[in-house]
């Protein structure tokens, strides 16, 4: 990895070339970054899945055991992988799917299955936006997703498999906005996903590429420059050509700054030829394509719309200079979450127990729900096997109303029970947290000690957090209150502990708040991703949660 300086600019530069450069200048190279916030699983959360798998046939572990208990076998999983692939190589998750599943048509319904629950994120819908108005009609991916023909369905898809009837549509300036993908597509035989298969791409798609790319310029989002066949064709193609890249080349990376130097190199080659090159950091894929749709002169009313209700989101941020302070909210808006339900008249359930033994173990949560019917939520199928004795009419589905949502701020009604459920499973069994005396309170056994004002010794203490779900100006909002328990909570007496957890809470609000509330958000987000996702390991219950806090005011 290398630090990159003098080849990186800020993404404000590229947003605002397209607010006065022609159209259909610039293809987009997506990677799988840019489907990360359309819940399709990265490249990283597939191969931990990998290893999750290989690990519970070796030990003869039911795989569901360890996806509700991960945090616990983590570690061990981790081991298991060191001592018995003593050497992998750089491809991690190439080299553990085929270890996984050897047959090519299990990987692709493993794919299949994978991005069934693909959401198009903002950015995609404002790619769609690019599409229509012809600013945008080429785009390349290394992605089994079809997110590109999901916003925009007249788009050509374009794979080796089909690449001889279509070869003729790849041009700079096509009858339809094309897509080409380099590793197929999961709904078709023909896919990519293993070193094998990827260190080589289709001659005639290769001809098609060096064509475009003779005239167009490129922008790389969300790539990681791993497969050898791309970048050896691009390595070779910038050597060959006088020109390539003509209208420039624009490789994104995340704020961080670090990427491939490969991928450097690239640039550097690029601008000794006198063309513009150059890194771009970026937040997030979602973040850099509405700074392109704010540089457009047309607008989309459902875009602006979505733009109106996250004005307010920002990065949290803390600085020392005090003109430069801001009032940080401790409240993270909920984008996506569950709002279908199955409802149905029930028999043969008497209480809260029988209800709770019945979907005991399984990616199922149900709730009584208004005269003698239960509301579930969860994988469809498994509801109806696990309540087939038990229903006494048809199952109807449910869409949640904005008064349902509403009773959440009075802690009552169904929806407060599941969605508090499915919260309190995934703290305790994903993020490994420990739960206080049955309040919404988390904490990690990890003991800090400090030193405070008016206190004869140091106070021994674990970090904590409390949080809330309100639904505020039709908004459903995840609000997270950094907390504080002294250590020693279990061993002393009531009123002992009153007096030095008010102690302890007064003084770390004061001094700490912030800090921590920064380090909650770290931890809720894992793995570097740009979301916070909620969610149970079947998938089929999932809250996708803005990482950014809400802040406001300019100054303190």
């Amino acid at each position: 990895m290398v630090k990159v300086d003098n080849v990186t600019i800020n993404s404000g530069i590229l947003a605002r070339k397209f607010g006065v450069i022609p159209n259909k200048k610039f293809a987009f190279f997506l990677g799988a970054g840019a489907s990360a916030s359309s819940n399709i699983p990265t490249a990283f959360e597939m191969t931990e899945d990998f290893k999750r798998r290989l690990y519970a046939s070796e030990k003869s572990i039911k795989l569901t055991t360890i996806e509700q208990r991960y945090y616990d076998f983590k570690e061990d999983i981790d081991n298991w992988v060191k001592i018995k692939f003593k050497s992998t190589p750089d491809n991690e998750y190439a080299f553990f799917f085929e270890k996984t599943f050897p047959s090519k048509k299990d990987r692709t319904e493993y794919v299949r299955k994978s991005v069934g629950l693909a959401k198009p994120s903002i950015g995609y819908k404002i790619l769609r936006f690019l599409i229509e108005k012809k600013i945008v009609w080429h785009f390349i991916t290394t992605n089994f997703d079809n997110l590109v023909q999901k916003v925009y369905p007249d788009v050509i898809e374009i794979t080796e498999e089909n690449i001889k009837t279509h070869e003729q549509k790849i041009n700079i300036n096509p009858e339809y906005p094309i897509v080409i993908k380099l590793h197929g597509d999961f709904r078709y035989d023909w896919l990519r996903n293993i070193d094998t298969e990827t260190q080589t791409l289709c001659s005639s798609v290769l001809e098609s590429l060096k064509g475009l790319f003779k005239y167009l310029g490129l922008i790389v989002i969300g790539y990681s420059g791993r497969d050898e066949s791309v970048m050896s064709f691009v390595e070779k193609f910038i050597e060959e050509e006088d020109r390539p890249f003509p209208q420039g080349f624009y490789w994104c990376i995340k704020e961080d700054g670090n990427y491939n130097s490969r991928a450097k190199t690239l640039i550097e080659r690029l601008k000794e030829k006198g063309i513009e090159a150059n890194f771009i950091k970026i937040s997030s894929f979602d973040d850099l394509l509405i700074e392109i749709y704010k540089q457009l002169d047309e607008n989309d009313n459902k875009i602006d719309e979505w733009l109106s209700d996250n004005r307010v989101l920002q990065p949290f941020r803390v600085s020392n200079r005090y003109d430069n302070k801001f009032i940080i909210l401790n409240y993270l808006r909920i984008i996506d979450y569950p709002q279908t339900f199955l409802t149905f008249k029930y028999k043969n359930i008497q209480n809260w127990e029988d209800l709770t033994a019945l979907t005991e173990g399984k990616h199922i949560i149900a709730s009584f729900f208004r005269e003698k019917n239960i509301i579930a939520l969860g994988d469809e199928g498994q509801i109806r096997e696990t309540f087939k004795d038990y229903i006494e009419d048809e199952i109807e589905y449910y869409t949640l109303t904005e008064n349902d949502l509403n009773e959440l701020n009075k802690q009552r009604g169904f929806i407060y029970g599941i969605y508090y459920e499915i919260f309190n499973w995934y703290f305790l069994n994903v993020l490994g947290l420990k739960r206080f005396n049955k309040k919404r309170v988390f904490y990690k056994e990890q003991i800090y000690e400090k030193k405070l004002p008016r206190y004869s010794r140091k106070i021994r203490y674990f970090k904590a957090f409390n949080y809330s779900i309100e639904f505020r100006d039709k908004k459903l909002l995840f609000i997270l209150t950094p907390y504080y328990i002294t250590a020693d909570f279990e061993s002393i007496d009531r009123d002992t502990y009153k007096i030095r957890q008010n102690f302890l809470i007064s003084n770390m609000w004061n001094r700490d708040v912030l800090t921590d509330l920064i380090y909650w958000q770290k931890v809720l987000i894992r793995n570097g991703r740009e979301f916070i996702k909620i969610e149970l390991p079947s998938g089929t219950l999932r809250f996708l949660i803005q990482s950014k806090f809400y802040k406001c005011g300019k100054a303190l």
